[in-house]
């Protein structure tokens, strides 16, 4: 493989893989992407079988201010189609095509629960409420994907009005944290209705987001001719703009001998002078680090974590918080200092904002929790942010203590989630953190575990979470980051009150 011949290598041929061809090709640079698969795409895909053509992956696509302004910019034409979604029960079906429609489920509802009238008008205000919420949510098209520099009204005219509406809307969002089952207990005592409305989403389903499910559906889109449109369209955008598409990679064309001089081509690039201002080096450090920094929940692309540890029994959310986190930060840590030590100044940055955000937001937002489990989810948004301090200091003391920071790490999140497991009220697992007032009393050997285990991941001394800050911060400080070091206490101080 002659990598030489390329600006940028693009691996993986899924969306992502795609999109990050497509606009690298855009930009004027030789891409090759490559993919061990016969077709682009991934789970958007489309195939013909006997003259009719089915969806191989997702059925629609969802807009959410992102498709639709980036094939605008990339100035691609794809016909979208309204993709219906219809709610029944028994013979009686009907379809979520405007807001409009809630009328016509509300009478849906009203038939088979007549006596149940006035709360199904409530729970449809309530949805009207919600939806409303999720307007300002997906209100605009994602920025990113809009070109700012000839279009520099938007951020006056869009932009800056929708980030008002947002800061007054985020709070009222984040206030419906509760299972819809349970809440939707507010408006009516019939469980048969409960259930009914419920039936669309998963159980335990956080409010804001099982509700604005009604939201979402109005903005289901369909390529005409199948999914598999959308990435047919964005490969021969790539083709046009003098890219390459190599498929079917895996073990055929692309031998041990190939790897490993893609990996040296890699390396002389990253460490060659002037690497700081080679672009195709800068968009693979974006999107990778942007896909490591997803995998351990790192500001701002933690956003999935609190519903997930949340929603999840509480066995997966301890892997979840264990052993994938780990996994990825060793991964970012090896390739962030191996790979690409010697460019440093493009990359420290971004770790540092990283773990300046991800300090500071799992302090803060751990605050109002009442469920132990999204307490725990921003606690380790927190902790990451702490262990990229070590990365940060992109020195041998901070790899050392990064790989301490972890090892702790780990032992005391198992050990909180091990404690939260055994916690039982009746036949139900305990969650939220009022229901542990009096454990001392009923159980004290677990009582004084668990609060071990807190004050240790608060990182008061001599506990072993002390020591595991001590190192990071140590690092950073030889490094001669003392901001940042500073920061960090200042967000573990803040972490301690909870």
């Amino acid at each position: 493989m002659e990598s030489s011949a390329y600006d940028v290598i693009v691996v993986g041929a899924g969306m992502a893989g795609l999109t990050a061809a497509a606009y690298t090709a855009r930009a004027g640079l030789k891409v090759l992407l490559c993919d061990k698969e016969k077709n682009t795409g991934g789970l958007v895909n489309s195939f013909e079988y006997k003259g009719f053509v089915f969806d191989g992956g997702i059925r629609a696509i969802e807009n959410s201010g992102i498709v639709a302004p980036m094939l605008r910019q990339l100035g691609l034409q794809v016909d979208f189609l309204p993709s219906p979604v219809s709610i029944g029960i028994g013979e009686d079906v009907v379809w979520i095509e405007s807001k409009a429609s809630l009328t016509a489920y509300q009478a849906l509802l009203e038939k088979h629960f007549p006596a149940n009238k006035d709360d199904i008008a409530a729970i449809m205000r309530e949805i009207v409420k919600i939806m409303g919420y999720m307007d300002v949510l997906y209100g605009i098209d994602n920025p990113l994907f809009m070109d700012l520099k000839r279009n520099p009204g938007y951020v006056f005219r869009t932009i800056l009005p929708w980030m008002l509406k947002y800061a007054l809307t985020a709070p009222k969002i984040a206030s419906l944290r509760e299972p819809v089952e349970e809440y939707l207990t507010r408006f009516s005592a019939n469980q048969a209705l409960i259930d009914m409305i419920a039936q669309h989403f998963f159980q335990k389903t956080p409010t804001h987001f099982a509700l604005s499910y009604f939201s979402l559906y109005l903005d289901y889109r369909y390529p005409r001719g199948g999914t598999g449109t959308l990435p047919q369209a964005l490969e021969r955008f790539v083709l046009d703009h003098g890219g390459e598409i190599r498929r079917e990679l895996l073990g055929r064309v692309v031998g041990a001998s190939d790897l490993d001089h893609f990996r040296a081509e890699i390396a002389k690039v990253a460490k060659a002078t002037g690497a700081g201002m080679n672009i195709g080096l800068i968009f693979g450090l974006v999107f990778l680090f942007v896909g490591l920094a997803f995998k351990i929940s790192a500001v701002p692309f933690h956003m999935w974590t609190p519903d997930v540890y949340e929603g999840a029994p509480t066995p997966v959310a301890a892997f979840f918080a264990g052993a994938p986190k780990a996994a990825a930060m060793a991964l970012f840590m090896r390739v962030a200092v191996g790979a690409f030590g010697g460019n440093a100044g493009r990359w420290q940055q971004v770790i540092i904002f990283l773990s300046i955000a991800s300090m500071v937001l799992g302090a803060f937002a751990a605050i109002g929790q009442t469920n132990i489990k999204r307490l725990m989810a921003y606690s380790s948004i927190g902790h990451v942010g702490f262990a990229l301090v070590g990365l940060s200091a992109n020195n041998a003391e901070g790899t050392a203590g990064v790989l301490i920071y972890l090892a702790i790490y780990v032992a005391m999140t198992l050990g909180t989630f091990a404690c939260i497991l055994s916690m039982r009220r009746g036949d139900k697992n305990v969650e939220d953190i009022s229901e542990l007032a009096g454990l001392a009393k009923t159980d004290l050997r677990l009582a004084a575990i668990l609060a071990i285990l807190m004050f240790s991941l608060a990182g008061i001394p001599p506990l072993a979470g002390f020591f595991a800050k001590y190192y990071v911060f140590a690092a950073a400080i030889k490094a001669g980051l003392y901001w940042l070091a500073v920061i960090g206490m200042l967000a573990s101080t803040v972490a301690a009150f909870y």
